[in-house]
């Protein structure tokens, strides 16, 4: 169904968007805050913070809404994705698990699906599970991508959203107990997407959308980072997207698309504990 098709890949979009926007948001405990951060260096004080980047555990949650017509076809989707994980930049290992929903109408189609995806990235080697509905969690194994580890990439890919945003708000705000800076980005979409594209690469996630940046209306980014340390507490994405039928490669359509991510860190620089489950080890045989 090619409404349900360009939800999945929008799915992919957003995800690839947030791992640009947030990607390596983290630093180590005591070492660029200070009461002299202002939105003028506040950049420079945040690439400091993320080149002593260690290891952290994340929780991210997303929703999606999605609604319009494909070359004929109507549809209504919504996605509700929930993520737990941990990095440890240091030991080369990272764990991801994915708990996602798809429901709604594409044409004449019901949907209501459910998907479970595990990935573990120890080293060389890279685990992915994969489940749909209740079935058993089935593992591919394949040898890591280059520039995983590439923490300057990692930087610079951040810095590029910061540094082409317009910084709306930047104040003191507490959140969960921790006294933090609270920066809100007004960003440049066409600088976000290219750096998708140089980072995921054409056959990545998003490639069924075309000019994407022409696409996106509004897109709102804010930063929550704790004070004395400058690594981030909570990160928060806001979007919303006009698809038309040039974005979607389509004869006609027009869909609109809101989505929402949120993020939070923390046990930065403490290490993990990733242990890879024995089903995954089995998939290298």
């Amino acid at each position: 169904m090619k409404v349900k098709s360009k939800a999945i890949s929008a799915v992919l979009l957003v995800t690839c968007i947030w791992l640009v926007s947030v990607t390596g948001c983290s630093g180590k405990d005591g070492t660029t805050g200070g009461d002299d951060v202002t939105a003028e260096n506040i950049s420079s004080r945040i690439q400091s913070a993320l080149s002593q980047l260690n290891s952290y555990e994340m929780g991210m949650t997303m929703t999606l809404e999605m609604n319009g017509m494909v070359d004929g076809e109507s549809g209504d989707i919504s996605v509700s994705t929930v993520v737990k994980g941990a990095i440890d930049t240091a030991e080369k290992q990272l764990y991801l698990d994915l708990n996602g929903s798809v429901k709604g109408e594409a044409g004449t189609e019901t949907i209501d699906e459910v998907t479970s995806i595990s990935t573990y990235i120890i080293g060389d080697d890279t685990y992915i599970g994969y489940t749909e509905g209740a079935g058993e969690m089935s593992w591919q194994y394949q040898t890591t991508s280059s520039g995983t580890w590439d923490q300057q990439q990692q930087i610079s890919q951040l810095m590029g959203v910061l540094d082409t945003s317009v910084i709306k708000t930047f104040k003191s705000e507490k959140i969960e107990g921790t006294n933090c800076y609270l920066i809100e980005l007004d960003p440049e979409p066409g600088v976000v997407w290219s750096l998708v594209q140089s980072q995921m690469g054409p056959s990545a996630g998003g490639s069924d959308f075309n000019n994407i940046g022409n696409a996106i209306k509004e897109m709102t980014v804010k930063y929550w980072l704790v004070e004395d340390s400058l690594f981030f507490k909570k990160a928060n994405i806001k979007m919303v997207l006009d698809l038309g039928a040039e974005q979607m490669d389509a004869t006609e359509g027009q869909v609109h698309l809101v989505a929402e991510v949120t993020m939070d860190f923390d046990e930065h620089n403490k290490g993990t504990d990733i242990k890879l489950p024995e089903a995954a080890k089995a998939s290298k045989q």
